[in-house]
């Protein structure tokens, strides 16, 4: 009788350590998880902006944009928003207009002086944001689009925020997501 209450102390001892060490292992886990997205978007964001500047620094880009005629740019472009497959690739001109869509070629003339990003862009520095089109939840990047000191207009490209994100992170962290709309 007296062994069995010693174990049967031990294991009830053992079970509520156990316990408190699950519930502050989890706590440490989630207080942390706020940083490490925040961290994780970040790195994503400032990917894009280098692969944004990479892109901008093409001769066909260049060279097709600073023709300033709207049917030689959707034709050049067309091929070169294909080798790089994002969801998002606009291409503005000197004032902040849309000149080529690759997910909607036909729209176009839509002025986005007033974004921040683009706004950043004309004044010759690159730039992330969240945009939110037709729903969807965007991670932006503008850079400036320039020959030699000439500012041709701006390159915006961008991800949607969905499952590829929470993909990614989950694979990173060990960490799972869920989003709820508003």
């Amino acid at each position: 009788l007296a062994v069995i209450s010693i174990v049967g102390g031990s294991s009830i001892v053992v079970g509520i350590r156990f316990n408190n060490f699950i519930d502050d292992q989890v706590g440490q886990d989630l207080s942390s998880a706020p940083i490490q997205f925040n961290n994780f978007l970040l790195s994503k964001m400032n990917g894009l902006i280098v692969e944004a500047a990479n892109i901008s620094s093409d001769p066909k880009l260049r060279g097709t944009i600073s023709t300033g005629d709207r049917a030689t740019i959707i034709e050049a472009i067309n091929g070169l928003a294909v080798l790089y497959l994002k969801a998002m690739f606009w291409l503005l001109d000197t004032d902040s207009r849309v000149v080529y869509r690759a997910d909607n070629p036909a729209q176009w003339g839509d002025s986005l002086a007033s974004k921040t990003v683009i706004i950043d862009a004309m004044n010759g520095f690159d730039s992330g944001d969240f945009w939110v089109l037709g729903g969807e939840i965007y991670i932006v990047a503008a850079v400036p689009i320039k020959s030699g000191n000439n500012l041709l207009g701006s390159l915006i490209i961008g991800m949607r925020f969905d499952e590829f994100i929470v993909e990614d992170f989950s694979k990173l962290t060990n960490l799972e997501l869920a989003f709820m709309p508003l």
